[in-house]
C-alpha cells in the first residue's frame, strides 16, 4: 500500500518534504531536514528547510535516472552545530558532490506522519544565493 493510500482514510492530509543531504568528507554529518521539527521512521528531520523548487510529478522520473530539470532547495542560514552559520558547516564539510534525497510524508489532523515515500535521488551541483537569511542548493 502506497503512503498516500495509508493517508486518504485519514482527516486532512498535509504533504510535508523531508531533505536528506550526505555531506562530503570523513566523518560528515548526515543533514536531515524539513520545514518544520519532525520525527519519522526514527529519524528528527530539522526546521531548517525554508522551500524546495522544482518538485514535481515528473520529479519522479528523475529518481529513476531521468534527465531532467534539478530541485532547488531553500535553506534557513542559522546557527547549526557550533557553526555560527548553517552554510559555514561547508567550509569543513562540502555542499557540492553531496548526496541528495528528498522524500515525502503526509499528515493526518494528528499530526500523525505517515512512513515516507522516496521523490528524488541526487548530487548537490552547489550553494548559491546566499545571505544571512538563507542559501540555495541545486
Amino acid at each position: 500500500m502506497s503512503k498516500l493510500d495509508e493517508a486518504s482514510g485519514r482527516d486532512r492530509v498535509d504533504t510535508v518534504y523531508l531533505v536528506e543531504i550526505g555531506l562530503v568528507g570523513v566523518s560528515a554529518p548526515l543533514l536531515c531536514m524539513a520545514e518544520r521539527d519532525i520525527l519519522v521512521d526514527g529519524t528528527m528531520y530539522e526546521g531548517y528547510l525554508l522551500g524546495v523548487e522544482g518538485l514535481e510529478w515528473g520529479t519522479r522520473r528523475l529518481a529513476q535516472g531521468d534527465d531532467g530539470e534539478k530541485p532547488r532547495l531553500r535553506i534557513l542560514n542559522e546557527p547549526w552545530r557550533g557553526y555560527s552559520r548553517l552554510l559555514e558547516s561547508g567550509e569543513d564539510f562540502p555542499f557540492e558532490g553531496a548526496t541528495l534525497y528528498i522524500k515525502e510524508v503526509y499528515m493526518d489532523a494528528d499530526r500523525e506522519p505517515t512512513g515516507s515515500d522516496l521523490l528524488y535521488q541526487g548530487v548537490i551541483e552547489g550553494a548559491s544565493a546566499a545571505d544571512l537569511m538563507g542559501f540555495t542548493l541545486k
